[in-house]
Formats: structure tokens, C-alpha cells, sequence
């Protein structure tokens, strides 16, 4: 009864608001501004596709609001305004009259509007990774957001991401103060708000969307990643290569997909398909895309020698790069700690910029370990870049990320932030793709007219039901549970990891 004179009184409200608009039209219509940045922030020592995304939400446009509530209901027009309904104190009460307001079948879309003039609801968008404290962008990216399993937030984490790698998430629900998005395969729920007041996302109208991440095939017949820096501007992307691309996706054609297993050529389908828990609509619904790379164990081993890695290293790496003449001691670690050189490579040439990282320099740290966003002081220092690689390898990874019986451990694989090294290794969402990137490289330069030698040279099985890993005296060695059921202490597998096949 209660939620029906709710509904009344929108429809009331909505009514009176409409014939308002009609009769003058032009002051409905929001104005726009930037604010200024209120103190600078040395971007030079970030990866330049974040430098790029803190630049483009500097220029965000905040709207001129015109009540003194803590909410305005307002429309996302076709022709880039937006044009004012009403004003609400309730949060809750201030979506239902956007929802009506769709209901209604009115041109543009309906929105609702925070004390600081930011869309922070609307009834069709796309989720805008953002950190806005008092108010004012974030200039630096030393804060993290953590996605959380379910929409209590109970702790622990599943994981967490950071503003500065990524911009665009779908919403899959929004529940007021907290919101369901998929974030690099995880689908998981975040705070709309901190307690603090912060806001970690905003909502861009999806007429308002000008360039989403997406993927493509180049001329190469690889599979490229581009990922957006803003998806309110003209296009600006970083871009990831992956591999050899898959038969089923052609050139010349955008591919949306936020788990980079199913893809879609129609956002708004991906979206209906994720608020269903389905990929019905995708173009490969019955058959996923899993990136070789991406899902291979770390326990497994690269096909090239310590002398091709150099070859790799003198073609691929600046001449002042640490990186280089290091072969020896990727292979060494591969064979004395289990740990697949090609893997260790790909991530080192990441995190440390192909050797050049003041990080690799100052403390001959080319993993960033312990580098922390926003204290990259406290992060790892070694003798040597020998001492660096050889203990990474054996207590980061073979003892860490590698390891079932590790805290750290998320499936043996770099995968993503639904599994793998990535879930617990980097707050980017993308981390993985960029280590995989140059393990496909490194593979492309070193086969050469032979072809790739790395790609597909294991077997590689998936579990995809719960089960028990023993050895041969029938002694349980560790078990699979159902997928992204482990908690941050559970020493154990679950459904999705990948294993090499004998």
C-alpha cells in the first residue's frame, strides 16, 4: 500500500514536472563547467595509459544545479543537454520517479543528480570508474575500490581496482548505495559512496557515451584490446595485442566484452544478458573464448633458451634497460622454482617499464613488489636484478600466487579478477593483459618463420566441477570448491582454474 501511494505521487509529481519543462524549455536546460583542479600531482612516474585516464577526468563536466536538494531528477537529451524534472531529498524516492519517468516512454533518458551536479543513476548507462572526494576529481591513484561477492559488502574483498587503469564498467544493478558491475571477468558489487563521502563511480547516460572499451582484429588476424581512457570524449585508447585471434570474430568490427571470454557487437545485449546471468545474445554463446596465455599454469615451462630471451630483451628493451642480459636467470628460476620464465618476463617488462622504472633502478625491483598504490616507497628492495628475479620466483610465485596452499593463491594462472595472479597482484583490472601481451611477443619474435613455439604447447584442462586433487597414495593434496566460494584464508582451488593435461 505504501510503495502504491509512492507510485501516485510520482506520477503526480512527474505529471506537474513535464508540463513545466513544456512551458519553458530553455531554463530547464542545465549549464555545464569544469572545476578546477585544486593541487597538482606529478604524473610522470605513472604508466602512461594512466596518466591519460586521471588527464580526461580533470576535464569532466559537472552540471549547474538548480535547487538546493540533495538530488534534482533530470533527462539525458539525444542533443548532449540535460534538461531538469524535479528534486528529491530521498535517494531511493528520487530513482523511482527516473524509473516512472522511463516508464512514461519519454524521449532521452531519465537521471538523477547529486548535490555535486554528477550523474550518479541513470535508467539505461554505462558505470564510470572514478574517485571524487569533497567534491573534486582524484589527481593521483592512490586510492583503491574493493569488489566484494555480494551486495553486504562482508568482508574479505574478492578483490579491488584502481580508477587510474580502467573507465568503463556495465551496471548491472544499482541498488542506491551500492551497485553490481562486471570488472574484468569478476561480477561483483562495490560502494557507490565511501564513508567517507568519496565517490568510486559515476553513471554516464548511454547517450552520452561517445567510445567504450572494446576489441577488434587487426590486419594480423590478432586479437586486440582496446581499452577506453574516456568514454565521454573523442576516442582515446590503450591498446593491448593478445594473440592469435579467434575464428569466430572478423575484422573491422567492434567486439564489447568485460570478461574477454564472450563477446558482443551490441552493448545494450551484453547488458540485458548480464542483468539475466546468461550470454545468450553473445556471438559465441556456445563457445567461449579462453586466451591461451592468459590461462596457462605458471608451473609450466617456455619453449626458448637463455640466449633467445637476450635476443628478445636486445630487440624489444631500451639500451639503458636492466632487463637486458638476464636470460640465464629467467631460465634459472624457471628450473629451480618451477615458474615459467616466458610468464615471469611478460610481468617484469610490465612493471618495470622494460627495465626502466625508477623502481628497477633505484632498487633493482622489476615486479613491483610491495610497490603500493600511492607508496611506491615501501615497495621491495634487492642486491642485485639476479637476487630479484630469483626471489620473486620462489616466494612471490612458486610459494605465493602458485601455490594452493597460499593465501595468495587465486589459480595458478595470470587469468583475471575473477581468477588468477591478478585477483590479489595489481588493482589493475588489466594486469594480466599487459604481461600476456608481451609474452605473445616475446613468442612471435623468437619463433619467427617457425612459428609460435610457447602457444597452445600444452594441453590444458579446466575444472568445471568441484572435486579433489589427490596424489597416488590417495592422500588429498588440495580440492576444487565451487567458483569464487574461497575466502582470503582457504588454501584450496575452485571452479575455473586451469591445469596442464599429461
Amino acid at each position: 500500500m505504501k510503495k502504491l501511494n509512492l507510485t501516485i505521487l510520482s506520477s503526480i509529481l512527474l505529471t506537474t514536472s513535464l508540463l513545466t519543462i513544456k512551458s519553458n524549455a530553455q531554463d530547464s536546460i542545465y549549464q555545464t563547467y569544469i572545476k578546477p583542479i585544486p593541487k597538482a600531482y606529478n604524473l610522470q612516474e605513472l604508466p602512461k595509459e594512466v596518466q591519460e585516464d586521471i588527464q580526461s577526468i580533470q576535464n569532466m563536466k559537472y552540471l549547474k544545479l538548480k535547487t538546493s536538494s540533495d538530488y534534482e531528477i533530470a533527462i539525458s537529451n539525444n542533443d548532449g543537454t540535460y534538461s531538469y524534472v524535479q528534486s528529491e531529498d530521498n535517494l531511493n524516492l528520487a530513482i523511482d520517479i527516473a524509473d516512472n519517468l522511463k516508464n512514461a516512454k519519454n524521449q532521452g533518458i531519465p537521471v538523477v543528480i547529486n548535490k555535486e551536479g554528477l550523474v550518479i543513476y541513470a535508467t539505461e548507462g554505462i558505470g564510470r570508474i572514478v574517485k571524487i572526494i569533497d567534491g573534486n576529481v582524484d589527481t593521483t591513484n592512490n586510492y583503491t575500490t574493493n569488489v566484494y561477492k555480494t551486495s553486504e559488502l562482508k568482508s574479505p574483498e574478492h578483490t579491488y581496482i584502481n580508477h587510474g587503469y580502467i573507465d568503463d564498467v556495465p551496471i548491472i544493478e544499482d541498488n542506491g548505495d551500492v551497485v553490481k558491475i562486471e570488472v574484468s571477468g569478476y561480477t561483483g558489487y562495490i560502494k557507490k559512496q565511501e564513508d567517507d563521502g568519496s565517490l568510486n563511480i559515476i553513471t554516464v547516460p548511454m547517450n552520452k557515451v561517445n567510445n567504450l572499451s572494446h576489441y577488434t582484429v587487426n590486419s594480423n588476424n590478432e586479437l586486440v584490446h582496446a581499452i577506453s581512457s574516456d568514454i565521454t570524449s573523442t576516442p582515446k585508447y590503450s591498446y593491448q595485442t593478445l594473440g592469435p585471434a579467434p575464428n569466430f570474430m572478423k575484422q573491422n568490427t567492434k567486439y564489447y566484452s568485460y570478461d574477454g571470454n564472450y563477446f558482443y557487437t551490441d552493448i545494450n545485449q551484453l547488458i540485458s544478458d548480464a542483468k539475466l546471468d546468461n550470454h545468450n545474445n553473445a556471438i559465441n554463446s556456445n563457445n567461449p573464448y579462453y586466451n591461451y596465455y592468459q590461462y596457462l599454469p605458471g608451473r609450466s615451462k617456455t619453449s626458448y633458451t637463455a640466449d633467445d630471451i637476450n635476443k628478445y630483451f636486445e630487440q624489444y628493451t631500451p639500451s639503458d634497460s636492466l632487463l637486458r642480459n638476464t636470460g640465464s636467470y629467467f631460465i634459472k628460476a624457471q628450473n629451480e622454482y618451477g615458474t615459467n620464465a616466458a610468464l615471469l618476463i611478460g610481468i617484469a617488462m610490465n612493471e618495470s617499464d622494460r627495465g626502466t622504472s625508477n623502481l628497477a633502478k633505484n632498487k633493482f625491483n622489476v615486479f613491483g613488489t610491495n610497490a603500493k598504490d600511492g607508496y611506491v616507497e615501501g615497495a621491495d628492495k634487492f642486491s642485485s636484478i639476479e637476487e630479484c628475479i630469483i626471489r620473486v620466483s620462489n616466494y612471490s610465485f612458486s610459494n605465493g600466487y602458485f601455490n594452493p596452499k597460499s593465501w595468495k593463491y587465486n589459480s595458478s594462472s595470470l587469468g583475471n579478477k575473477s581468477l588468477g595472479a591478478n585477483v590479489r597482484y595489481a588493482s589493475d583490472p588489466f594486469w594480466s593483459e599487459k604481461a600476456i601481451s608481451r609474452m605473445y611477443q616475446l613468442d612471435k619474435f623468437l619463433g619467427g618463420d617457425t612459428g609460435l613455439k610457447d602457444y597452445n604447447r600444452y594441453l590444458l584442462g579446466m575444472y568445471t566441477n568441484e572435486t579433489s586433487i589427490k596424489n597416488t597414495s590417495n592422500k588429498e593434496l588440495y580440492s576444487i570448491l565451487p567458483q569464487n566460494t574461497r575466502t582470503k584464508n582457504t588454501c584450496k582451488g575452485q571452479v575455473g582454474d586451469t591445469t596442464i593435461v599429461l
